[in-house]
């Protein structure tokens, strides 16, 4: 994302993408495909994928700290479910203008 701020229609704010922001450089590309399709009928889905990308993230945020096994599992488990459900949504095209 070459811009340093993003207007998310999806979430109706602006996305500061400068530095190490991850959760909203994805944000942003999942936004910008969604925009691009104008297709509406994928919105309950893109809205699923941020929700989960910003659980994702979150705790992956929080495993800087001690965690259990079964919590380090299952984050290893929906990160995968995260990376499978943003390519069946975008097919991991680059980001269009």
């Amino acid at each position: 994302m070459p811009d340093e701020k993003y207007y998310c229609g999806v979430l109706g704010t602006e996305l500061d993408l400068k530095g190490e922001r991850e959760l909203n450089k994805l944000t942003a590309y999942v936004d910008r495909f969604f925009c691009a399709t104008g297709d509406e009928t994928l919105r309950p889905e893109v809205e699923a994928l941020l929700a989960l990308a910003k659980d994702v993230y979150g705790r992956g945020s929080a495993g800087k700290q001690q965690v259990r096994k079964h919590a380090a599992q299952q984050l290893v488990v929906d990160t995968f479910d995260l990376v499978a459900r943003l390519h069946s949504l975008t097919e991991l095209q680059p980001a269009v203008g």
